[in-house]
């Protein structure tokens, strides 16, 4: 274990709040995966952080949406499962490309 997850999580807010407008895709083999580190990783350092929280959800405490999460400042965050084959992730126009398990 080295903290990857980690380092995706502070990667993705660290782009999303410097560079507003960003469009970030994050690729995982599994759904599951995808989806735990959406919501048990992503949302909660969000979530657990109210100057983070502020910045990208506003004062609004509606939580975005788990596999495509759009912030305050018109970053976006793409999270998609792609095993055997690239098609989950055809379409998307991302600024930056995070791949988990490569």
């Amino acid at each position: 274990q080295v903290e990857k997850s980690t380092f995706l999580v502070n990667s993705i807010l660290c782009l999303a709040i410097q560079h507003p407008g960003i469009h970030i895709l994050v690729v995982f083999p599994r759904q599951e995966q995808a989806h735990v580190f959406s919501k048990s990783r992503l949302l909660a350092t969000i979530e657990d952080s109210p100057l983070i929280a502020r910045h990208l959800l506003g004062r609004s405490r509606r939580k975005p949406s788990v596999m495509q999460l759009r912030f305050n400042n018109k970053s976006e965050v793409y999270i998609r499962a792609a095993y055997l084959s690239g098609d989950p992730v055809r379409g998307i126009d991302a600024d930056v490309l995070l791949v988990d398990e490569f």
